[in-house]
């Protein structure tokens, strides 16, 4: 999901402000911040929400929990659904029909970008 506020203020100033404005709405609609980390927030009900620097990822068990969210968003931002996650951080995400999702990072994996000098330097480029 991808929410866009403007922010009058200088660029400076605009990701504090920014910040401060999508917490007050994170914990008004019930979420509470990660003493952890303060991009993430969770809700007693099994619900995540991590934020990035020009989007979010919304995250729950139950799925009329997450729409509701997302409907709370869009009454106060402008805001783009980009569905369900299937690239974050430079991780994919794959998703079986059985409803098991995978994690991997094989974009940064390529033998194809490696050529065989570089594989004999290295002495590590190996086909399974």
């Amino acid at each position: 999901m991808y929410a866009d506020y403007y922010d009058p203020f200088t660029a400076s100033n605009k990701g504090h402000v920014w910040n401060q404005k999508i917490h007050s709405f994170l914990v008004r609609i019930g979420l509470v911040r990660s003493t952890a980390d303060p991009c993430f927030y969770n809700a007693m009900r099994n619900m995540y929400i991590m934020l990035g620097m020009d989007d979010l990822l919304i995250a729950g068990k139950n799925g009329w929990d997450v729409a509701n969210v997302k409907a709370s968003f869009a009454e106060d931002f402008e805001m783009k659904d980009l569905d369900q996650l299937e690239d974050i951080l430079g991780m994919r995400i794959t998703r079986s029909p059985n409803g098991e999702i995978s994690i991997d990072q094989s974009g940064y994996i390529s033998f194809e970008d490696l050529n065989d000098t570089e594989c004999r330097i290295q002495g590590r480029c190996r086909r399974r």
